[in-house]
């Protein structure tokens, strides 16, 4: 049984949530606050499992009291309230502050019935979250994997156990809860010079450009929401919207974007199984696939395609990730060669891409060309 705490001024937006709440099997709503103070005192008391948490509060803000919560009592939190919509900086406030999941209320655009889905989902990804609080410092190192089970290897090209590859030219991350996180401390790492970057991020299409913002305030590659015929260049990171998938086709010598608003797999749109594979049919070769923090399983079949292929495929190490889903997944069906803790990512991306060490002569932020 997951055991929720509501917090929110709001009676009628209390009332709201736990009647969405009490549809979900599993679930129990233990109690209730009208602020921060009070919720407080309840973390305490009844020790949820998740906390649903507004923003515009009395006496302290949302965002506030959640980070004050990841600082000293660590527990899943999803964000629910009406202003993460605005440009998408609330939301992602909140993602980077510790949130699990932010979820709008409703309103003419987004009716209840869409909310109620979403919260659901918003639910299952809190109470699955296994890890929360700093990430873990250096130390770590980097586990090689070997050939897959006997049962996955019979899917596999013979020979796909390749050399590291010469001359890559992509790499190609993919995550979802707690992965905002996570894929900025791997691009804000990465030279200016390094090979094109793509991302797969598991978020609502208002929150993305704002993602792709902060992305690109603290790294020293130019970063932007992929277009249309986007071309994959080194020194670019582009970031797959919210509402489409991100493939990758060549034309000619050139890799490009192509964005498909198809249904959605593994529940999702974009989803990182869909970028994994047309990579695996465009370039393989010149391929490095990272799946990072995530509930679930997207990826870990694009994965398999992309190290069948001849890629280079790497996941996030349990200890490092919010939800230990996806890397695993990829891992129990053969499709990893490396798990390696979040710490130490962007290293090793660059020593996969044979790159020189990171440059300082151009701080994060500066002018891009």
């Amino acid at each position: 049984m997951t055991r929720v705490l509501l917090v929110d001024d709001s009676s009628l937006g209390r009332r709201f949530i736990k009647r969405i709440l009490g549809n979900i099997a599993g679930v129990e709503v233990v109690g209730e606050a009208s602020d921060p103070y009070a919720a407080r005192e309840l973390i305490v008391d009844l020790q949820p499992d998740v906390l649903v948490l507004d923003v515009e509060m009395p006496r302290m803000d949302g965002i506030s009291f959640l980070e004050r919560i990841m600082r000293y009592s660590p527990l899943p939190v999803i964000i629910c309230s009406s202003i993460t919509v605005a440009g998408g900086d609330t939301a992602l406030r909140a993602l980077a502050a510790g949130a699990v999941a932010v979820v709008r209320k409703p309103c003419e655009s987004y009716p209840p019935a869409e909310m109620g889905r979403d919260l659901t989902q918003a639910v299952a990804q809190a109470a699955a979250v296994t890890r929360l609080g700093e990430m873990p410092n250096a130390a770590h190192s980097i586990s090689p994997l070997g050939r897959p089970s006997l049962a996955v290897r019979a899917t596999l090209r013979p020979g796909f156990e390749a050399a590291e590859q010469k001359d890559v030219k992509v790499v190609a991350i993919g995550a979802s809860t707690g992965g905002t996180v996570a894929v900025e401390t791997i691009v804000s790492a990465l030279p200016a010079d390094f090979p094109a970057v793509i991302v797969v991020q598991h978020l609502p299409p208002y929150i993305v450009p704002a993602f792709a913002s902060r992305l690109d305030q603290s790294s020293h590659a130019r970063v932007a929401v992929a277009e249309e015929g986007s071309v994959l260049e080194a020194g670019k990171v582009l970031v797959a919207p919210g509402d489409a998938h991100l493939l990758v086709e060549r034309t000619g010598t050139l890799l490009r974007v192509r964005l498909w608003r198809g249904e959605k797999i593994n529940g999702h749109r974009p989803a990182v199984d869909a970028m994994f594979h047309s990579l695996a049919e465009a370039a393989p070769a010149n391929v490095v696939g990272v799946l990072l923090t995530g509930m679930g399983r997207d990826g870990a079949q694009g994965l398999a395609a992309l190290r069948n292929a001849g890629a280079r495929t790497v996941v996030q190490d349990e200890a490092s990730s919010i939800v230990w889903g996806m890397p695993k997944a990829a891992i129990d069906l053969g499709a990893a060669q490396e798990v390696v803790p979040l710490a130490l990512m962007a290293r090793r991306l660059m020593q996969l891409g044979q790159r020189r060490a990171l440059r300082t002569q151009r701080p994060p932020g500066a002018l891009k060309n």
